[in-house]
């Protein structure tokens, strides 16, 4: 299954990235991007677009099989993957995260307890993006 996802999943503009970066670096340029979460990652496929911009990019999710395919897709991409739920990143420390970012994955944990963790684990210069489909490539 998880194969299939990764084949025929759409992909997300490349300018997407950009935007959420502009937004994350407004108030200050500086902003830092040491650590980019891709929470409820799947295949990698957003993570991967996170990696020229960010010193390091770790995906999570819960599924073994989509972590695998992650992985087998990005075999030379240094992406950091951890089966971990949203709701728990434990193995993060507290307000070390730049960007998390959801990438058509929310509906897939509970909302309240994995904006707590969020909150915990970004930095307080953070910024948490969650989208969906709209940010389609053609």
């Amino acid at each position: 299954m998880a194969t299939a996802y990764q084949a025929k999943r759409p992909r997300y503009r490349s300018s997407l990235v950009d935007t959420i970066l502009a937004y994350h670096q407004h108030d200050n340029p500086a902003s830092a991007t040491e650590l980019g979460l891709n929470v409820v990652t799947g295949t990698g496929i957003f993570a991967r677009q996170f990696v020229p911009h960010f010193t390091k990019v770790v995906g999570t999710d819960i599924s073994k099989s989509m972590l695998q395919t992650a992985r087998e897709a990005a075999s030379d991409i240094p992406i950091e993957y951890v089966e971990a739920p949203s709701e728990n990143l434990s193995f993060i420390n507290d307000h070390l995260v730049n960007v998390i970012a959801v990438a058509t994955g929310a509906h897939w944990f509970k909302p309240n307890e994995f904006v707590s963790e969020a909150i915990r684990v970004l930095k307080p210069s953070k910024t948490l993006v969650i989208f969906g489909y709209s940010g389609l490539a053609r």
